[in-house]
């Protein structure tokens, strides 16, 4: 949802979920669907490390929480974190 790129695997096509605000202590994310996005895996990792901000998602089906754009951008981006 970010740039549209899914790696192309011999019998299917492979990307990964993201968790805007992440699962777990100390952000506590939800695991349903607003608090995702499907993304390749490059941009997995300069999302989980805040290398990113959360901007111009290439919008699917599922509604996406403003609060968890507004979470990531505000709480993980720019902080250099793993989650």
């Amino acid at each position: 949802q970010i740039c549209g790129v899914a790696l192309k695997l011999p019998t299917c096509l492979y990307a990964e979920v993201h968790h805007l605000r992440p699962r777990g202590g100390p952000h506590n994310g939800s695991d349903l669907h607003d608090n995702m996005i499907v993304v390749c895996p490059n941009h997995h990792a300069l999302l989980d490390y805040g290398a990113i901000p959360i901007e111009n998602l290439r919008l699917s089906l599922h509604r996406i929480s403003n609060a968890s754009v507004k979470y990531h951008n505000e709480r993980i981006y720019g902080k250099c974190v793993a989650r």
